[in-house]
């Protein structure tokens, strides 16, 4: 009897381990399910009566869509030819995300000269809030890239001009003005080399929102409080900024 209960016991034991749930060993791997749904493009036509096609994009994930380049083409056989593309970032915010279930339209700019108009739309890539990226490895590449460019170069220089700054007694506005057109004008040199190009790559935010901003302050360069309060409205806007990419998915490693 002592026997016979041992082994009862024993099946009850190995009945139980067969039920139970158990996470996968490092390494391994769980049957792969169907792919989750990205960007979905439906193609509209000419709604405008101008000869030109738009698209209509729906996110269909379950994370907004925190990055992507929507892009209009000519296909010819083998031959591509890019008729315009939007690169759209919203982070850090500022930019708006492509919700889930929400849409937009894009329309297709013009052909180049002797050339035909757009036949075909794409997503070329897409990062979403939740880490999930999709599409071309380059193009996602870049995008991180950007990200942290503005992380770790950009942010830290333009908050240290702002910062010193307002430690004057004489703020130099057309000076800092100039600081910050030269980088903008330099990375777009630099940009316009690179292949394949995207305007992305010319993206000198950080410079170019506190360009935009002290152009504003023209005529009011000798009132020193109300430029002090838009500096530091500047800094504060950066620091958020920098918040939001250190939260951003995915994570920006060095």
């Amino acid at each position: 009897m002592r026997i016979s209960g041992l082994l009862a016991l024993a099946l009850a034991t190995l009945v139980c381990l067969a039920s139970a749930q158990f996470p996968p060993l490092p390494g391994s791997r769980r049957e792969p399910g169907p792919e989750p749904k990205g960007l979905e493009l439906k193609w509209l036509g000419d709604t405008s009566g101008q000869g030109l096609p738009s698209v209509e994009l729906t996110n269909a994930y379950t994370s907004p869509a925190t990055a992507y380049i929507m892009q209009f083409e000519h296909v010819d056989g083998e031959s591509v030819t890019v008729i315009n593309s939007w690169p759209i970032q919203a982070v850090p915010r500022g930019g708006t995300p492509l919700e889930p279930g929400q849409s937009r339209i894009y329309t297709a700019n013009k052909g180049p000269a002797k050339s035909s108009g757009a036949n075909s739309a794409r997503v070329v890539c897409t990062i979403f809030a939740d880490g999930r990226t999709t599409g071309d490895d380059l193009c996602i590449r870049r995008f991180l890239d950007k990200r942290r460019q503005l992380l770790r170069e950009d942010i830290p220089r333009v908050l240290d001009i702002l910062k010193a700054a307002i430690e004057q007694p004489k703020i130099d506005v057309k000076g800092i003005m100039d600081q910050m057109d030269q980088v903008i004008l330099e990375r777009s040199d630099w940009a316009k080399g690179q292949q394949p190009f995207s305007p992305l790559l010319a993206e000198a935010r950080a410079y170019a929102t506190v360009k935009t901003s002290l152009a504003f302050l023209q005529g009011r360069y000798k009132d020193r409080a109300y430029v002090v309060e838009t500096f530091k409205k500047l800094i504060a806007q950066l620091e958020s900024w920098r918040e939001d990419l250190q939260a951003s998915k995915p994570e920006l490693a060095p």
